[in-house]
């Protein structure tokens, strides 16, 4: 009888053993674990100077693009790298297999290609070493944001890094009033837009909403008229360019075309 309970107490600490070894290597809690520990600093020796770069906006016709994550080996043996892994095909890490001594730095780049990657960029890559050889020495991380070649086919007008649904507006004037029109536009570059013209007739304003397109945004240009002050009949529509400050490219290419029509007689005094 205590023969059969011993070996069932041998069976028991083998399962929970095993059980324990399996959860140790679960990727999911490495990953988690890891998650943590990216803000505390490496596990064993090696100890990098950013665990996490923000690459920011990028077009995803853009050419793949290499960040730096340099190292120190703070302990007091050598260290090697034995590989780095990456969660995304997208992102290749490149490294020195040569041993780090005491004291000296290196670095691990980690290149990503936005090609077909459209969207938020959060790509992870695991640092194992000959220390710790079970489990990453540290966890890199890539954030950003990739825009898509084909996100922005409903705006066809491009003026830059602008796009716009349309060049040109049109009033159509029946009495004295504020008319205002608006064109939908967007952002479609990697660097914040405020969107400016500096010549525009006295009774007419120009603005933005938002004030300032950050990248990937949309809003509106707005265009208001006040023909409160104005002297017109239907026998002659008039027509003005706004020359848009901010965008960078020819003023012929950054040119917004407006019509004031007159849809019936009417002299205002």
């Amino acid at each position: 009888m205590k023969r059969h309970l011993y070996m069932l107490l041998i069976l028991l600490c083998c399962t929970v053993f095993a059980s324990a070894q399996h959860k140790r290597l679960s990727k999911s809690v490495i990953d988690s674990l890891q998650r943590m520990r990216r803000m505390e600093g490496s596990v064993g020796a090696l100890r990098f100077k950013q665990y996490e770069h923000d690459m920011g906006a990028m077009f995803e016709s853009d050419t793949a693009r290499t960040v730096r994550f340099p190292f120190c080996n703070s302990g007091d043996n050598d260290v090697t790298i034995l590989k780095v892994t990456t969660t995304c095909g997208c992102a290749v890490a490149s490294y020195s297999r040569q041993p780090v001594a005491p004291g000296d730095s290196g670095v691990v780049s980690i290149t990503f290609s936005p090609r077909g990657k459209a969207g938020t960029v959060d790509a992870d890559a695991f640092v194992y070493t000959d220390t710790v050889t079970d489990t990453p020495s540290a966890h890199l991380l890539l954030r950003g944001n990739v825009i898509g070649s084909d996100e922005w086919d409903y705006l066809p007008v491009q003026m830059g890094t602008l796009r716009l649904k349309s060049s040109s507006v049109r009033f159509d004037i029946s009495r004295k009033g504020v008319y205002v029109e608006r064109i939908v536009c967007a952002n479609v570059g990697i660097k914040p837009l405020e969107l400016k013209s500096a010549i525009l007739p006295s009774f007419m304003t120009f603005r933005t909403e938002p004030a300032i397109l950050q990248p990937g945004e949309e809003g509106d240009i707005v265009i208001t008229a006040n023909v409160a002050p104005m002297q017109f009949d239907d026998a002659c529509n008039r027509h003005f360019k706004i020359v848009l400050e901010g965008v960078e490219c020819r003023p012929s290419q950054r040119t917004i075309n407006v019509e004031i029509a007159y849809t019936q007689k009417r002299t205002e005094r």
